[in-house]
């Protein structure tokens, strides 16, 4: 009982930056590394990584704009962090088609169509 007021009594002094940052857990990147020997279903893996992560970015953004109308901090800091989230995906949109690209002008005989990966 009194580790769950405890508990309880820490999670109310928390400033309310760290809660709402707690229910819209930032995702991470994946590792986007490829070589010219990365195989086919390497770059259909990445693929897939990035499509995951692009989703769970949309779903933190969404959640970032439904805190910031309960949370003040998180409001001012709501631009902030979605440039942040935003520029990873870039990132990672960017680094896909150049694996995509540079596996598919040492592969011209099997090309990579994104359409092969899974869905």
């Amino acid at each position: 009982m009194v580790r769950n007021l405890a508990a309880l009594l820490a999670l109310l002094l928390l400033p309310s930056q760290a809660l709402a940052e707690k229910r819209c857990a930032e995702p991470y990147a994946p590792d986007i590394s490829f070589t010219a020997k990365s195989s086919k279903q390497d770059i259909l893996q990445l693929r897939d990584d990035v499509v995951s992560f692009l989703q769970a970015s949309d779903l933190y953004q969404k959640c970032l704009v439904d805190a910031s109308r309960s949370d003040s901090i998180v409001f001012n800091k709501l631009t902030e962090l979605l440039d942040n989230n935003q520029q990873e995906k870039q990132h990672a949109a960017d680094a896909l088609n150049s694996a995509i690209h540079a596996y598919n002008s040492s592969n011209k005989s099997e090309a990579l169509k994104l359409s092969d990966a899974k869905q």
